[in-house]
């Protein structure tokens, strides 16, 4: 059977790997416990090629949208990101304490690092206080274990109480959409 290109929806992955082969992207175990090799597209999908019959017929008959939400508390709100955040993100993660001056990021190591921060076990978003963008925020959700990062880059608009808001908001939501027996711990970068 010849190999076709299937979209593969991000709410579909349980988590990313790295992938084998210098040239690959990422390999994906699926909620399904299929595993296949992930690239994005110029558009933003992810998307396989394949010829395995089952996993072609799984993807077809679960095409869904990629989950986009917003947590709102007072002036705080995280929304999910997105490929319009790529240069803000290469900005921030190229010109900022929390970053290792010998490391710099590309335009395609962004969309890679964007693409791979939303599935069904994690979730990135950016975080905003006044409307203005502070930094990030995610989670990734493991073996029943809760794993928080909060960067903040813009750190002379952030106070205490917004750090407090901003990891309470992404734990109640955690705690209302998972099975969580603990939240491992939190890293705060600023």
């Amino acid at each position: 059977m010849k190999s076709r290109k299937m979209i593969v929806p991000r709410m579909l992955i349980k988590h990313h790997s790295l992938h084998p082969e210098t040239y690959g992207e990422s390999v994906v175990c699926l909620i399904n416990n299929m595993t296949t090799d992930v690239y994005t597209s110029e558009n933003g999908d992810l998307f396989t090629m394949t010829n395995h019959t089952g996993l072609i017929k799984y993807l077809k008959h679960n095409q869904m949208p990629d989950l986009k939400m917003t947590l709102c508390q007072d002036s705080v709100r995280l929304r999910s990101i997105d490929f319009n955040d790529t240069e803000q993100l290469l900005l921030w993660m190229n010109h900022t304490s929390i970053t290792d001056d010998s490391l710099k990021y590309t335009f395609d190591d962004i969309r890679n690092f964007i693409s791979h921060g939303i599935s069904s076990q994690s979730h990135l978003f950016i975080v905003e206080v006044d409307q203005i963008p502070m930094g990030t925020v995610g989670y990734d959700v493991i073996d029943g274990v809760a794993l928080n990062v909060l960067k903040i880059y813009e750190k002379s608009f952030i106070q205490e109480n917004h750090t407090i808001i901003i990891l309470d908001l992404v734990k109640n939501y955690i705690r209302s959409n998972y099975q969580i027996s603990n939240f491992d711990h939190s890293e705060i970068h600023c």
